[in-house]
């Protein structure tokens, strides 16, 4: 072929965008000295939320050395003097609770600028001249940090020819090309920083309730598989643990065989098992015929349900954050809603599938 004429024209659109989304949560317990566990903050500001967090932490701890069975300080106790600016930094003013927590002892934050001394030697007004005794708090105490980041990005070009051309034997024809160039990703970065009293989570089946309940019986199991039974809560009629009974003896026997109580998260050890790739554990995966609903009836008896006893054809893997507290009575805090997914029933209704904190 040879062209003798031609008439060609080009087009082409491109279009990028790159969104990233970030949000952390810190979240503080106590235990006191009869056991019962109560929120001290939670708060999800990224740039305040330390700052807030230790402020309650430190309100908590002034109300502490009250108690018959903290000691105290001897020494006046007064605001220490500051710059300001970097004392109220959250990134510190987090590293300063997360210290005192961990040991137990009150953590004072100064500028190094005030560290200077009067004419007669002695240190400025308003520090302590001598501490006796350490700040005890009362009961153990328990964090839960977690940060999360999505990024997503977008981008589509596209190349649009159109034109006609001549060949030198008198021979015309229109040509024409449409190119598209696409991709599309989404990554999710994830990270969960605990220490002391905890929260386990565990997926709840609220087979015959619309929302999971916690009451106010404990029993004594090893949520945690470390050997040492915890005490928690149960759950109230209606709703059941879903569980995998790995070594086949027919009853729960500790937290590894409920999905979420070891990694925290238990819509993704499910999704571990969708070997179709369906986002659903259905009849289309070998572990459906397996699981089982663990249920304390009223007369305080185990039972165990199939998905299938219960009408329940599927289990989508999909859920969102729904953060909901759930108190026994006051501030006493039984267990948290972290995270609500759904299943399918056979008929074709739904019910939900949730992702339950519990106090141990």
């Amino acid at each position: 072929m040879i062209i003798s004429q031609s008439q060609i024209s080009f087009s082409s659109s491109h279009q990028r965008s790159e969104r990233t989304t970030q949000s952390e949560s810190l979240e503080l317990y106590r235990s006191d000295a009869a056991g019962v566990v109560r929120r001290v903050s939670n708060d999800t500001s990224p740039v305040n939320g330390a700052a807030q967090v230790a402020a309650a932490h430190g309100a908590e701890m002034a109300s502490a050395k009250t108690a018959p069975e903290a000691r105290t300080l001897t020494a006046k106790e007064s605001a220490v003097p500051g710059s300001g600016q970097q004392l109220t930094d959250p990134r510190l003013r987090l590293q300063a609770l997360l210290i005192a927590m961990l040991s137990g002892r009150e953590i004072v934050l100064f500028d190094m600028n005030d560290l200077s001394v009067n004419k007669d030697g002695q240190p400025p007004a308003g520090y302590p001249t001598e501490i006796s005794g350490d700040i005890a708090v009362p009961g153990a105490t328990g964090m839960r940090y977690e940060w999360n980041r999505q990024t997503e990005i977008s981008e589509d070009s596209r190349f649009i020819a159109a034109g006609r051309v001549t060949t030198n034997d008198g021979v015309s024809f229109d040509i024409g090309l449409n190119v598209k160039m696409s991709y599309h990703n989404i990554e999710h970065e994830r990270l969960v920083l605990t220490a002391g009293v905890q929260l386990k989570d565990p997926l709840v089946v609220n087979f015959d309730a619309s929302a999971a309940e916690l009451s106010s019986q404990r029993i004594a199991f090893d949520i945690d598989a470390d050997g040492t039974n915890d005490n928690i809560n149960l759950l109230a009629p209606g709703s059941g643990f879903l569980m995998l009974d790995r070594n086949g003896d027919g009853i729960a026997n500790d937290g590894i065989e409920l999905f979420g109580a070891l990694s925290g998260n238990g819509f993704a050890d499910l999704s571990s098992y969708d070997e179709d790739g369906n986002g659903f554990i259905d009849a289309g995966d070998t572990v459906f015929g397996e699981l089982q609903i663990w249920i304390r009836n009223a007369q305080g008896e185990d039972e165990y349900a199939s998905l299938a006893e219960k009408g329940i054809g599927a289990l989508y893997l999909g859920s969102v954050e729904t953060p909901f507290s759930l108190y026994q009575s006051g501030t006493e805090l039984r267990g948290e809603v972290r995270a609500t997914g759904l299943f399918i029933r056979e008929d074709g209704s739904t019910g939900s599938l949730q992702q339950i904190d519990l106090v141990v």
